[in-house]
């Protein structure tokens, strides 16, 4: 595309290279890609890739460690708070971020309001009302409201299982601690197994030792259910193995 002087689809490419950093646990990568698109749209003044590349942009800066950041993030967000933005994806995305970063200050009465509208805006979009219910219902379980969290995040897996998409293992993770939370422990643990066995598979895919072990270790949904799993079915299992490694054991385990 860049060869092709075709920068509308070299922003996609790289949003997308950048979203797939994020989800490997390299946040700072994806922010200065994603910057980079932002910085690429502007100087060419393309409208809609522009958008599109400040909409993941400010996902990723509202779940930063640096509070700068997410103020950063809420500020683009609220700039597209207005009666007079019509378009009703960007206004979703906006209130999911806010609901987030709000989230990350312990406004959570704040974050739930912005969550349950974001939910409300992205309904016809539900790939990214998958984010949106993975903020309410994390919301609502903060807030002790584990029977709203459950329907929420049993409202999203429902959702990857019918179109697949983003915020897997967060979901399935939230609708198994929000049955603990409900005393629904079996329901728990066998939700759990399902987020677990979900996780491994996307592990195994990632053949570099290093890179696995970031997205296992550094991406904070993933580390929490590698710890409830410890805790709760006593068993990590082979998430930390490449597949070659898996195989020649399980040849071995044949062969004896």
């Amino acid at each position: 595309f860049r060869q092709a002087g075709d920068h509308r689809n070299s922003v996609a490419a790289l949003v997308i290279a950048a979203l797939a950093q994020a989800e490997l646990g390299e946040r700072a990568g994806a922010e200065t890609t994603l910057r980079e698109c932002c910085r690429i749209t502007e100087q060419v003044g393309q409208l809609f890739p522009m958008a599109f590349a400040k909409v993941h942009l400010i996902h990723v800066l509202a779940d930063s460690a640096c509070a700068s950041h997410r103020q950063e993030a809420r500020a683009l967000a609220l700039a597209w708070v207005t009666s007079a933005n019509p378009n009703q994806l960007h206004l979703g995305v906006a209130h999911n971020v806010i609901a987030r970063v709000e989230a990350r200050d312990d406004d959570l009465e704040q974050a739930e309001a912005h969550a349950q509208k974001a939910c409300e805006l992205l309904a016809v979009f539900r790939p990214y009302r998958l984010f949106a219910l993975t903020t309410l219902s994390a919301v609502l379980l903060a807030r002790g409201r584990a029977a709203d969290a459950q329907r929420a995040a049993a409202l999203g897996v429902q959702i990857l299982e019918e179109i697949g998409g983003a915020c897997e293992v967060e979901l399935r993770l939230l609708l198994a601690e929000s049955c603990y939370a409900s005393g629904e422990g079996a329901r728990g643990d066998e939700e759990l197994g399902k987020c677990v066995s979900r996780l491994r598979a996307c592990a195994s895919e990632i053949l570099e030792d290093g890179a696995r072990e970031r997205y296992l270790r550094e991406v904070p949904a993933n580390r929490r259910a590698i710890a409830l799993a410890r805790s709760r079915l006593g068993d990590e299992g082979d998430l930390h193995e490449p597949p070659w490694m898996r195989s020649a054991r399980d040849r071995d385990r044949g062969a004896g």
